[in-house]
């Protein structure tokens, strides 16, 4: 984080003449962060599902096959391989008593307060499960976060990542920053530093299909979903669209 900030500082200057942002390397993971620089710059944000390690393939093609540019905004999400297993798979599932289920099964189970294994499609390429290789469950059920914790041994206070349709997320999360009048601080190095946040990102423009930020939660669904929500009041959100996963988006 010091040495993301100190980089910052170099290149605020150049930030207003921008039209975004774009992060790559293992560093952008860090939700906080990318939610921060979001709101500081006003600016649209953009993030690779995988921009650690994991995403030089891709990169290393396209710097020999450029993508053509109607084709530059594809979706990364899935490009990871096949189930190695999938050949077995009958047999597994019928030996953990897993069956294939519809949308419409799917919501039942959930409004039931189940939790899920869900497995569907290809791999996600990037380490956020997206839907493809997910538990998911109800995220109004206080006792989620601590059972999906204690499954994958994740520390107590880890919450879900939440799923919302894009064009809903302005419904759950405070996307946008407030106008000129509120102060926002951060600490970094013991040191506390505060400024006026004063510019403003348009909802439209905040996307999060791989889980890259972390904006506050409405004060209602903060209650009403306590299970998606991290200590400081944030929610590591995935936004779905139609486009790049209709699936979760037609039961989002």
């Amino acid at each position: 984080m010091e040495v993301v900030e100190a980089l910052r500082n170099e290149v605020a200057h150049e930030a207003a003449n921008q039209d975004g942002i774009i992060l790559t390397g293992g560093c952008a993971l860090n939700v906080r962060m990318n939610e921060d620089l979001r709101f500081d710059y006003g600016l649209s944000v953009h993030i690779a599902s995988a921009p650690n390690d994991g995403g030089l393939p891709v990169g290393a093609s396209w710097a020999l096959y450029p993508p053509r540019r109607e084709d530059s905004r594809q979706s990364t999400a899935y490009l990871g391989p096949v189930l190695f297993d999938i050949d077995d798979l009958d047999n597994i599932a019928q030996k953990r008593r897993a069956s294939q289920v519809n949308q419409s099964e799917v919501s039942a189970m959930l409004g039931e307060h189940r939790m899920l294994a869900l497995i569907r499609g290809r791999t996600e390429y990037g380490p956020r499960a997206l839907g493809h290789r997910s538990l998911i469950g109800y995220p109004g059920d206080g006792n989620l976060k601590s059972k999906m914790n204690k499954l994958k041994s994740r520390a107590w206070y880890r919450p879900v990542a939440p799923v919302v349709p894009r064009e809903q997320v302005h419904k759950f999360f405070v996307t946008n920053p407030l106008d000129s009048g509120e102060v926002k601080c951060s600490t970094s190095a013991g040191k506390s530093q505060c400024h006026l946040a004063s510019r403003r990102t348009p909802i439209q423009h905040f996307n999060s299909p791989y889980m890259s930020f972390a904006p506050p939660l409405q004060d209602w669904a903060l209650h009403q979903f306590p299970a998606i929500s991290h200590l400081d009041g944030t929610g590591r959100v995935q936004t779905v669209s139609n486009n790049d996963c209709p699936w979760f988006h037609r039961h989002g």
